[in-house]
């Protein structure tokens, strides 16, 4: 009975430290969406500079697909809403592609 318990409680440990979500929609609405420009590799918030691209690859797996992926610099780093909306707005015109958001630490001294 104890070996049963702390292997239960183990279980729901590691459950309550997972970090993914799985999301029904990535989808930004309509108003959401035409807050967002892009010009060049630099992508806009209601004008404003809120990241631009990093790097656009093509993997292929040891599967064999072939997957694009995207990776982002996210200029304000601790905007857990604008991540969410950038990856979105980003899915809307790559729709089957891997998307990546990332910090950079240099940015703050380059800005």
């Amino acid at each position: 009975m104890k070996k049963i318990l702390i292997v239960l409680g183990v279980t729901l440990a590691l459950q309550s430290c997972k970090t993914q979500e799985k999301y029904d929609c990535m989808c930004l609405t309509e108003d959401e969406a035409s807050r967002f420009t892009s010009v060049g590799d630099k992508i806009y918030l209601d004008g404003g500079k809120v990241a631009y691209l990093q790097s656009f690859e093509w993997e292929f797996t040891p599967g064999g697909k072939v997957i694009q992926e995207i990776s982002i610099i996210q200029i304000e780093k601790l905007n857990s809403e604008l991540t969410l909306n950038l990856i979105k707005y980003v899915h809307m015109e790559h729709p089957k592609a891997k998307i990546e958001i990332n910090f950079d630490d240099e940015l703050d001294k380059n800005e």
